[in-house]
């Protein structure tokens, strides 16, 4: 079992919040379903004396279920104690009367927006807080996973909570650096790594099953957690949809037209027969919502060239995959899923390890990578509408960095670097960028020719190996 890692600036965040406590604090901490909020919470709680931290769990049901549920919580977290809740105000009565005595308290409410149901008892913390808690060294960390209904329960300005939060704390994903942080002690090569990375995401809830390629072989994984019918994952997209969103057929189309290669905006309008009005308001809510779909622009580029793309690498492969052949899942016909993903799997390594260059790059910012320096103020991809494409496209400081990044088994040709400098002068031909001094390079899973290597050397393209990376990933590490 992978063990808790990452989060240190949140973890950093509430202990210091925690050791400066002197009057209250309500927290709110949120993020999409299997982010690792409970695992950060329990984490905390262990810098906490025990006597001064207390993790309750909002179960569902009627407000009686939910009181007699949370004074066993209080039972099981401090021994000895046996509170009876037969209200809401009973409950915050206790916790006002405890951080009274202990001198000081920290309260994780675990799938806090389920008070909604009640509406009593979110009016009652409201009362509370602002009567009780808020000149009292509490510290109230109300925690959930329906990031909507948090938006409607404190972030909302008619909201029952509004305007009393003292800190926000959305979970995101792991980018690749804390995924691979989290499996370095598999001793995985970096390239499995990556495709780990490009299957599962940076949810940590999915690391114990990439953890288990190790052992059980990427093929095993992926059958028992994707293709068979009660796999772990294979209905894990459209579980997360219903969770968060209404009329999900809509959302789904959007997604599928995405991952079928379809991304400017008429594309998919004209795909999902949805208008730009309301294809933009969907998208928006996969975007900022849930993180899910990514809207790009090319970098010094035309901002109409507009793209939507998959920002999550699970739901990128699942729909690459499972959705797509939905049909012979059903027949049971796992061969030819398998052959198609050893196919394709490529592919979809070649676009996270894009994604991860770009990662790299944006935190080497202000450094060298092996004799290259790093100055950008702007980073992503340039394309125009003719199909051309620059992998990495930064700039900064009147200076341009361009690199090309490829994911083949066979060393890259000079054709890599010599097609990279003619898009440099596509892209700056006849604009001010032509004066800007650039930074070139190539990053190849596999190296490079000798042939490669020599035009490079003479036309001062810099050229990074899997290694390479490897190497700069490990200097950003924290031992």
């Amino acid at each position: 079992m992978v063990r808790f890692t990452g989060r240190r600036e949140e973890m950093a965040a509430l202990s210091k919040s925690f050791a400066a406590l002197s009057k209250g604090e309500l927290i709110l901490v949120y993020g999409r379903r299997r982010v690792g909020k409970t695992e950060l919470m329990r984490e905390f709680l262990k810098t906490v004396p025990r006597e001064q931290g207390l993790y309750l769990y909002v179960q569902d049901g009627t407000p009686a279920t939910k009181l007699r549920s949370l004074a066993q919580d209080v039972g099981r977290e401090w021994p000895g104690e046996t509170p009876v809740f037969e209200s809401w105000d009973d409950l915050y009565s206790f916790l006002e009367r405890k951080a009274r005595e202990k001198g000081k308290l920290a309260v994780v409410i675990d799938e806090f927006q389920r008070l909604h149901a009640d509406p009593q008892s979110l009016t009652k913390l409201q009362r509370a807080w602002d009567e009780r808690f808020k000149n009292l060294p509490i510290m109230i960390i109300l925690q959930g996973s329906s990031i909507g209904m948090i938006a409607k329960i404190a972030q909302n300005s008619r909201a029952p909570l509004f305007g009393r939060r003292t800190k926000e704390m959305r979970l995101e994903p792991f980018d690749y650096q804390a995924f691979r942080e989290a499996l370095r002690h598999t001793r995985m090569s970096e390239e499995q790594v990556i495709e780990l990375y490009a299957t599962f995401g940076g949810i940590p809830a999915y690391l114990d099953l990439a953890e288990s390629t190790a052992t059980k072989g990427f093929e095993s994984v992926v059958s028992e957690a994707f293709l068979n019918k009660n796999g772990s994952l294979r209905e894990e997209p459209q579980r997360l949809l219903n969770t968060e969103l209404r009329e999900t057929p809509r959302y789904w189309s959007i997604l599928s037209a995405i991952a079928e290669g379809k991304e400017a905006p008429k594309e998919i309008s004209d795909a999902t027969h949805l208008s730009a009005p309301v294809l933009q308001n969907y998208s928006r809510k996969l975007k900022d919502l849930l993180g899910i779909v990514a809207l790009k622009q090319p970098v010094l580029g035309k901002k109409k060239s507009t793209r939507y793309v998959m920002a999550d690498n699970l739901f990128r492969f699942w729909f690459r995959f499972i959705g797509k052949n939905a049909a012979a899942l059903e027949l049971e016909n796992y061969d030819s899923v398998k052959r198609a993903i050893k196919s394709e799997m490529p592919m979809l390594a070649s676009i996270a390890f894009e994604e991860i260059v770009i990662e790299l790059v944006k935190k080497l910012n202000g450094r060298d990578w092996n004799g290259m320096p790093v100055s950008v103020t702007e980073l992503g991809s340039w394309w125009d509408r003719r199909g051309e494409q620059i992998d990495v496209c930064g700039h900064g400081g009147n200076k341009l960095l361009l690199g090309e990044v490829k994911w083949r088994n066979e060393p890259a040709d000079a054709e890599v670097a010599r097609n990279l400098m003619r898009k440099k002068t596509l892209l700056t031909r006849g604009t001010k960028l032509e004066q800007y001094p650039s930074e070139l390079f190539v990053v190849s899973k596999s190296g490079f020719t000798k042939s490669a290597k020599q035009f490079m050397q003479e036309n001062a393209v810099h050229g990074f190996d899997l290694h390479d990376v490897s190497k700069a990933l490990d200097s950003l590490t924290p031992e």
